[in-house]
């Protein structure tokens, strides 16, 4: 599995929106890509993050849900709502499993 972590920080006073935007995104790609994206807070330190994770089989997979993403005007306007709701840009991380077992 491949794992990507989008880690975003929310704008002064944009809490409620920002946590509305993430939830519509999600659920965008979830209806059009088939992504179950979880998200996840820290519990202590930086509250006014949030981490998007995806979870993929393989790299490859990833490629192509991201070309698809990038080139589907329906995302890209959801993704415009999200303008002004988080500051910078998100710090994106790759992961992927271990096997341990050997």
């Amino acid at each position: 599995m491949v794992y990507q972590v989008l880690t975003v920080t929310i704008a002064p006073g944009k809490q409620e929106g920002a946590r509305e935007w993430i939830k519509k995104m999600a659920q965008y790609q979830k209806e059009h890509y088939g992504l179950d994206i979880q998200i996840v807070e820290p519990l202590s330190g930086a509250i006014d993050r949030y981490m998007w994770v995806e979870r993929h089989s393989s790299f490859a997979e990833w490629e192509r849900q991201d070309k698809t993403f990038w080139s589907d005007p329906g995302a890209m306007a959801v993704l415009k709502e999200g303008e002004g709701l988080f500051t910078g840009e998100a710090h994106s991380s790759f992961l992927r499993d271990v096997d341990l077992s050997a």
